[in-house]
């Protein structure tokens, strides 16, 4: 009967997909942007681009044509290019969108565009949603064209991984008891042993093949020195003690991702199998191939490495869970490594302190769990414990960046200001306001003064309904043309206010903002982006040694055949499957707690670790869409290794249970 309703909705899924996915669609391209260098190209237009320091301190891209002696700034460039009547073709950069939320950023289908009735030359979407057009005429203030007609094709791997998928949902239902029941003569000494040997062979494959990582952004300036807690401090200190220590090298950061990772990933395979008894875990390793971990690993930005040392911290309660030492002062050296590796990862990543501090539910109850006290003492101990938890984690979040950047001071705006105090996410906020702002046409919060010489409101409302998902050209101190200055007070009041003011309008774009960041892509990192050098440094002829810092990856001619296999073939999970499995963990177990307490009955460490983790799941998750600047995949990938422990404890959780009940 079971296997008569799974196949049932098969067929209606497949019945679906084919009664849809045939018909032509109307859409729209959006995020349309001119590609300066291609058009030249087509154009036959050569220039030079150089790029300098104002008195500002801010950087500025000049370009120069080599038939002509004017300079252009980016802007102007663009305008040259789009008002010159010998400029017949234009290459532009678009996003394609859909007015229904069923097919947008799916990866079920490919996209097929009809242009037949448009002036565009040629088109090609070569990025799932994303592509580029040749067309004859400019497009100079319009951000979107209406009225694409495009139809859909369902891939041949989709339906191969929704069968899969059935298949693997049968079987598990079919085999869950079996799978973690399965015993087999092999000791843990045996076991611990192969599985190290394991953890070890991929470890030097995937250090070999991608030494030495991916570094962007803001790991560059860390690499550099950064001490204005922009990114944060630790990063900088860190990688300077290393410097002195075994000299200037690009690899540090790469080295410590795979560590945290594998080791993690070790500790969790072994406690599973002490628990089990069980050689199936060893699948686990299947892990680190998975696009989402494997291209992050190698990824150096603050918010993967910040993410793989909550993975270390909590396999290492899963592992201290499990094994349950009966020596004291080895649990109070493993927890004090947990507690070391959290404060860290907190340090790692501005906001990572929403992330941790729900993991104090699972350690406060593991350290009064062999208590005697009554019900209501323990209560208020345990309530007592998590409060001083989190005045200590606000403390360390405030005073240990100050520590370092306290005297620290840049020059910005003609203004000298602290670059601790003066630094903050005003541009965040700034978004927020014009979300608030831009469709009731109304600027009474915002301060004249507060603007950059030359923009007013209009640039407010013109930047919002172009990107309303990017908070950087708003107020970001290293944003030559951006609209409001960097070191002002008062925002956050404003913002307040403008909440107040237009709840709803706030709202719609918080939602807006969240359905785009949830849906995000994953992370990819392309053979190319590996081998890309990065430009010279402009610094003093005692600090060359810098410029070897940014040098990328040297593959062999196999090396890259390998590493472009894994590319084009590693399965990438969207990050919405992630989320929506974050929710569901929390919820049910959450269920299971208040009924358990309501039943008096006594909450099991594998619940409640479930409930911990998925709790830091959902704190992320709800951090990431209130608070950031760009819906950008690096915020939202810590969901990613915290949901996979989660789940492990739940479905750890679940076995022992049903057990109990048979």
């Amino acid at each position: 009967m079971k296997n008569n309703k799974l196949l049932f909705v098969f067929i209606l899924i497949l019945l679906f997909i084919f009664m849809v996915i045939p018909k032509y669609r109307i859409g729209y391209l959006d995020n349309i942007k001119l590609h300066i260098y291609h058009t030249s190209q087509l154009n036959g237009i050569s220039y030079s681009n150089h790029r300098y320091t104002n008195d500002h301190g801010e950087s500025i891209n000049i370009f120069i044509l080599n038939n002509n002696t004017n300079n252009f700034t980016y802007d102007t460039f663009r305008e040259y290019l789009l008002t010159n009547i010998n400029i017949t073709k234009y290459y532009y950069t678009f996003d394609i969108k859909d007015y229904s939320f069923l097919f947008v950023s799916n990866n079920v289908y490919d996209v097929y565009l009809d242009i037949s009735n448009s002036n565009i030359l040629s088109i090609f979407n070569n990025k799932k949603y994303h592509g580029y057009f040749i067309s004859t005429n400019s497009i100079n203030s319009i951000n979107k064209i209406d009225n694409i007609y495009y139809k859909l094709k369902i891939k041949p791997i989709s339906l191969l991984l929704l069968l899969s998928f059935i298949i693997i949902i049968y079987l598990a239902t079919k085999f869950y008891k079996y799978l973690f029941s399965y015993k087999i003569n092999l000791s843990l000494k045996y076991f611990i042993i192969f599985s190290f040997s394991i953890t070890l062979i991929l470890f030097i494959f995937q250090y070999w093949l991608c030494f030495p990582g991916f570094f962007a952004g803001d790991s560059i300036n860390s690499m550099l020195g950064d001490i204005t807690n922009a990114n944060p401090i630790i990063i900088t200190i860190f990688l300077k003690i290393l410097y002195n220590t075994f000299g200037y090298n690009n690899y540090y950061i790469f080295l410590l991702n795979l560590l945290l990772w594998y080791i993690g990933l070790f500790l969790l395979i072994i406690s599973l199998y002490k628990k089990y008894n069980n050689i199936f875990f060893i699948l686990l390793f299947l892990l680190s191939f998975l696009g989402n971990i494997f291209f992050s690993n190698i990824n150096h930005g603050k918010d993967v490495t910040s993410s793989l040392l909550i993975w270390f911290s909590y396999s290492l309660l899963f592992f201290i869970f499990v094994y349950d030492f009966n020596n004291f002062y080895i649990k109070i050296i493993l927890y004090c490594f947990v507690l070391l590796s959290l404060i860290i990862a907190m340090l790692w990543r501005h906001n990572m302190i929403v992330t941790i501090y729900p993991i104090f539910i699972y350690i406060v109850y593991r350290i009064l769990c062999n208590s005697s006290l009554s019900t209501k003492k323990y209560i208020v101990i345990y309530v007592l414990i998590m409060v001083f938890v989190a005045l200590f984690l606000v403390t360390i979040h405030l005073v240990f960046p100050r520590i370092f950047v306290n005297s620290n001071f840049l020059k910005r705006d003609n203004h000298y200001l602290d670059s601790f105090k003066d630094y903050d996410i005003n541009h965040i906020f700034f978004l927020q306001i014009a979300a608030c702002a831009t469709p009731s046409n109304d600027d009474s919060f915002i301060l004249k003064e507060w603007y950059m010489p030359g923009k007013t409101f209009q640039d407010v409302k013109d930047l919002y309904t172009k990107q309303p998902f990017g908070a950087n050209e708003f107020s970001l101190f290293w944003i030559g043309d951006r609209i409001f200055k960097s070191h002002i007070h008062g925002v956050k009041l404003s913002w307040i206010k403008y909440i107040l003011k237009y709840p709803k309008y706030y709202i719609k774009h918080i939602f807006s903002y969240m359905k785009q960041i949830y849906t995000v892509e994953t992370w990819k990192i392309s053979s190319q982006q590996l081998e890309h050098r990065k430009r010279k440094l402009e610094v003093d002829e005692d600090k060359k040694y810098l410029n070897d810092l940014f040098v990328g990856k040297s593959f062999s001619k196999n090396q890259k055949k390998i590493y472009n296999f894994i590319f084009n073939n590693l399965l990438n999970i969207n990050i919405s499957f992630f989320i929506l499995f974050s929710v569901f963990l929390f919820l049910f177990s959450l269920k299971e707690i208040l009924f358990a307490f309501c039943k008096n009955k006594k909450i099991g460490g594998l619940l409640l670790f479930s409930f911990a983790t998925s709790f830091s799941s959902i704190s992320t998750i709800l951090i990431v869409g209130l608070l950031t600047p760009l819906a950008d995949y690096r915020y939202i990938h810590p969901v990613v290794p915290i949901t996979i422990i989660s789940m492990i404890s739940f479905l750890s959780f679940l076995f022992d249970n049903n057990k109990k009940e048979s």
